[in-house]
């Protein structure tokens, strides 16, 4: 099958009664032979339909569509294999299925008999969040390695970008190592190489699907990102300048380009929760984000911290702690 970007079941599909949101085939048997049949037909209740997707133990499904059930088949019964090659943009759908599971019960198989199949390949490529609506698959570009950029690392990668970029200054060293430790697949030192050539030469001339700007009071990012992003992609702006306004900023390139143009300032309560989620799976080293421990009464070197105006110190993540 031909797929450009893969993605497996989700814990929700043994509750669905629809093909399920992820990328499968559904492969379906009319022992009856009445395909073109519509409405009660009891021969209809003797199909059978099977799921083959890429999820462990959730690989092949049976799924009674009359009666909107599905379950799971177990490994020493039915097997499906799943191989997507990313690079060739193929996945592989491999399945054995018994007999005792096609036909229906009583009936054995025999020489000359003929049953309907019905083959519907599932190609779920959609959106996944409510903001920049990053696809599986996207390029995005995150402008600051802080705190709010390394978490837009975890977000992309749960949201299923192919590619993230994560840039910075020379400063920026130890939270590019975080970014990479997170998902992040290049780091780009802005200040020491060509930005828009990396990119370019990283998405083979066509710019980054999603732009996501969260650098603080600098206006220079907003400039930049015009160049990362591709024609038709979108930006958005989530790092607060101080109200000031944007020197060299070329409107026309939103215009000739047809970029869209996003602010964000909060989070959205699905967006929260989806976080919780990956806080309390334990898949991230999210200890790596927190660097520092301050009591309560040192409040003000904390903000200093994390503001680099500390010599040879800097902050990442900190924790004030009444009783520290």
């Amino acid at each position: 099958v031909k797929d450009d970007w893969h993605r497996a079941l989700d814990a929700a599909t043994m509750q669905l009664s629809e093909i399920p949101v992820a990328d499968s085939i559904l492969v379906s048997f009319d022992p009856e032979r009445n395909t073109r049949g519509n409405g009660p037909d009891p021969g209809r209740q003797e199909d059978r339909s099977f799921w083959l997707a890429d999820q462990a133990g959730r690989d092949l499904v049976l799924w009674d569509r009359l009666r909107g059930t599905a379950r799971s088949l177990e490994q020493a019964v039915g097997r499906v294999v799943v191989l997507h090659d990313k690079e060739q943009g193929i996945t592989n759908y491999e399945a054995r299925i018994p007999w005792s599971e096609v036909l229906p019960v009583g009936r054995k198989p025999a020489a000359g008999a003929t049953i309907d199949v019905q083959i519907v390949v599932n190609d779920f490529d959609e959106t996944t969040d409510s903001m920049p609506q990053t696809r599986i698959g996207d390029t995005v570009v995150i402008m600051g390695p802080g705190q709010r950029g390394l978490s837009s690392v975890l977000a992309c990668r749960q949201a299923g970008a192919g590619t993230i970029i994560v840039t910075g200054l020379a400063a920026d060293a130890k939270k590019m190592e975080v970014a990479r430790a997170f998902g992040a697949d290049h780091t780009i030192d802005v200040q020491n190489e060509n930005a828009v050539e990396r990119i370019q030469q990283i998405t083979h001339g066509r710019g980054a699907d999603v732009v996501v700007d969260v650098t603080s009071y600098a206006t220079q990012p907003v400039v930049e990102a015009l160049s990362y992003c591709k024609s038709g992609g979108t930006i958005v702006l989530a790092g607060i300048k101080g109200f000031k306004p944007i020197p060299d900023f070329i409107s026309d390139m939103i215009v000739v380009k047809e970029i869209t143009v996003k602010g964000a300032i909060g989070v959205t309560s699905s967006g929260y929760r989806s976080a919780i989620q990956l806080i309390e799976s334990g898949k991230v080293p999210l200890q790596l984000m927190h660097t520092h421990d301050f009591a309560l009464q040192d409040a003000e070197l904390a903000i200093k911290t994390l503001a680099r105006q500390v010599p040879g110190d800097e902050s990442i993540h900190s924790c004030l702690i009444p009783e520290f």
